[in-house]
């Protein structure tokens, strides 16, 4: 398991450099600074969804990668889920911003980023669902001792009474 959470971590790192950086922070940032001089429509590098798509990169996927990193996976976890949805977001507002003109310029290089995410989800849960076993297991046994078991209280007790 420690194997293959490894694997999914080199993988990660290596598709945030690619896709998270580049597509995810240096496109929209290319954008927002020249892109009125790249012959895009008047006003979209400055647009809400472009923007968006920069704060979102840089906050929940690259976060999110640098928190699995350093194992907190929950927060981890919650980053790539609050990605997902705002790369919806993101995907809805550039449609929005299209509608009627059948171009399409830039909605699609942010989509990469979902594959981050859940590969962030999929870390979270690999690395703790046996921790997550192990409490579930503690609870049944605290909640119902047995009393076959030679460290339980109801069978120390019953020697202590017969002493």
């Amino acid at each position: 398991m420690k194997i293959a959470v490894k694997i999914l971590k080199g993988i990660l790192l290596f598709l945030t450099a690619i896709w998270g950086i580049f597509l995810g922070m240096l496109v929209p940032l290319s954008l927002i600074i020249v892109g009125d001089d790249m012959g895009l429509d008047p006003g979209f590098s400055r647009s809400a969804p472009v923007w968006l798509w920069f704060i979102n990169s840089f906050v929940f996927h690259l976060g999110g990668t640098l928190m699995t990193m350093i194992n907190k996976m929950k927060a981890a976890f919650f980053m790539a889920i609050s990605g997902i949805i705002i790369n919806f977001i993101v995907f809805h507002l550039m449609h929005q911003y299209y509608i009627g003109s059948g171009d399409t310029q830039a909605t699609m290089l942010y989509m990469p980023q979902i594959f981050i995410s859940i590969l962030i989800i999929c870390i979270a849960i690999i690395t703790q669902y046996p921790e997550y076993i192990r409490k579930k297991e503690l609870e049944d046994a605290k909640k119902a001792p047995s009393i076959l078991a030679e460290n339980s209280s109801a069978v120390t007790k019953k020697k202590v009474r017969k002493e």
